[in-house]
């Protein structure tokens, strides 16, 4: 019943508040407050391998019973107005990196994917053929502006360089990632990432929903300019990416 699994969630919760408490994590915090001037190494001496390995399988294993057995993540209003665009549909294919990442350690569940539903409508040939790569200035030309790609990312506690702060290594990956859905979308031809800049402007908080809103910005030969903007959904603005992807011959 709905009362028992509520229970059953309540008991895994408490227990691994316990565990928690009782963890290599707590161990290391309370002997660094006892001894500032003790390097970390040395006070746990010939034990810090196993003290080290042990404390990652519990940050593992503890992902892993979140992740699947404890509630999922609200989706916020914002991500459900978006779902509701007639012309977005969810797309589900993700590379092998996100999926194994979305562990409930570094990513907290797989990201959510929103594309255009006809992205190739405006750019297709005279027999109704799509074009193999984007359209060009030298192809019948296309407005892309309509053509956004959303990707919802939800990191983990352990995606971070700083407590609470995503890593900003994962951003960019993330933006990566993201960029590829938006290409991708329009059903073309492969491509690869030859440039990736990325500017941050905040820092991200870790353990929620940032989307990430995906767009071209130029096409020129098999060059193809595209730009991401990373935010709360609510008009924070956390990052900004632009990428040059290179399509194939």
């Amino acid at each position: 019943s709905r009362g028992a699994r509520d229970a059953t969630g309540i008991m895994i919760k408490r227990g691994l508040k316990l565990v928690r408490a009782l963890s290599i994590d707590s161990v290391r915090h309370h002997t660094k407050r006892l001894d500032n001037k003790t390097p970390r190494a040395e006070n746990f001496g010939p034990f810090l391998p196993v003290t080290t390995t042990v404390s990652r399988l519990w940050m593992k294993f503890r992902g892993l019973v979140e992740h699947h057995f404890l509630s999922k993540p609200e989706v916020p209003e914002w991500e459900r107005e978006i779902a509701r665009r007639p012309h977005l549909l969810r797309q589900e294919r993700i590379t092998r990196l996100t999926r194994y990442a979305s562990d409930g350690v570094i990513l907290k569940e797989l990201p959510r994917v929103y594309v255009p539903k006809h992205p190739m409508s405006q750019g297709i040939n005279a027999a109704n053929i799509p074009c193999p790569r984007l359209a060009t200035k030298t192809e019948k030309p296309v407005d892309y502006s309509n053509y956004d790609t959303f990707c919802i990312w939800n990191f983990g506690y352990e995606a971070v360089g700083h407590t609470g702060i995503v890593h900003g290594g994962a951003i960019a990956m993330a933006l990566d990632e993201s960029i590829g859905q938006g290409y991708y979308a329009f059903g073309v031809a492969e491509a690869f990432t030859a440039t990736l800049k990325v500017s941050y402007r905040r820092p991200v908080p870790s353990g929620r929903p940032i989307l990430f809103r995906v767009f071209v910005e130029s096409v020129s030969g098999r060059k193809v300019s595209m730009g991401a903007e990373v935010s709360d959904g609510c008009g924070t603005v956390y990052a900004d990416g632009h990428a040059l992807l290179i399509q194939a011959a």
